[in-house]
């Protein structure tokens, strides 16, 4: 088994890995710095908005910075190894785990507030967090299941390869056997013996000779 863990991670991937990295980055760190620094304060000038103070906005950017990285790096290696296999399996559950980190540190604390004219609503969205975060943590379903499905795969295909050895060393080690088939001997009509007056072959079955017609005294058991 250990055998064949090797095999498998020795087939990996390193341009998906790359692109796995860079994708990540994008979504986790580019486009929410981009969303904090940018669209958070052209809303604040409006009605709905976040009230988010420079302090918080700065710790959120550091929080999207380092759990974004992280999310990157464990994506680009869950892609790095082949479907399959146990480091696959553990990257990619290091994966959710992180992407789960990134969305409780960056947005927990959040809060949204909505004003209009005399009405101040504010919506804590840590309850909506956790039910993203269980519906984000079933993706480590897929390489558990992927892991499994290879094991179960090879589990199968050891007792098969083992009696096709075995059927082969028996093979080699038999002896061959060669049998010699001796041929049927013609029919008695096939015989030819010696006339023994005038020495001229006739037939097994003759009583006369054809050629001097010779009585000629013969088993009939030839």
């Amino acid at each position: 088994m250990k055998m064949n863990d090797d095999a498998q991670e020795a087939k990996v991937h390193p341009v998906g890995a790359t692109i796995a990295f860079f994708s990540e980055a994008i979504r986790f760190i580019v486009i929410p710095l981009v969303i904090l620094y940018v669209l958070i304060d052209m809303l604040a000038r409006g009605h709905y908005a976040l009230m988010l103070t420079g302090e918080e906005i700065d710790s959120m950017a550091s929080d999207t910075i380092i759990f974004g990285l992280l999310v990157a790096v464990f994506a680009a290696m869950e892609a790095y190894y082949p479907k399959g296999s146990r480091a696959r399996m553990a990257c990619g559950i290091l994966a959710v785990g992180m992407l789960c980190a990134w969305f409780w540190f960056v947005l927990s604390g959040q809060a949204i507030n909505l004003s209009l004219d005399e009405w101040n609503i504010s919506i804590d969205i840590r309850g909506m967090l956790v039910m993203m975060m269980f519906v984000i943590g079933l993706k480590a379903i897929v390489p558990v299941a992927q892991y499994l499905s290879a094991k179960g795969r090879m589990s199968q295909g050891a007792p098969v390869a083992a009696a096709t050895a075995a059927a082969g060393s028996a093979e080699v080690s038999q002896p061959k056997v060669y049998r010699q088939v001796q041929e049927e001997p013609p029919p008695p009509d096939d015989f030819v013996v010696t006339c023994p007056g005038c020495n001229k072959a006739i037939p097994a079955s003759a009583d006369v000779c054809p050629h001097c017609k010779t009585w000629i005294r013969q088993r009939r058991d030839l």
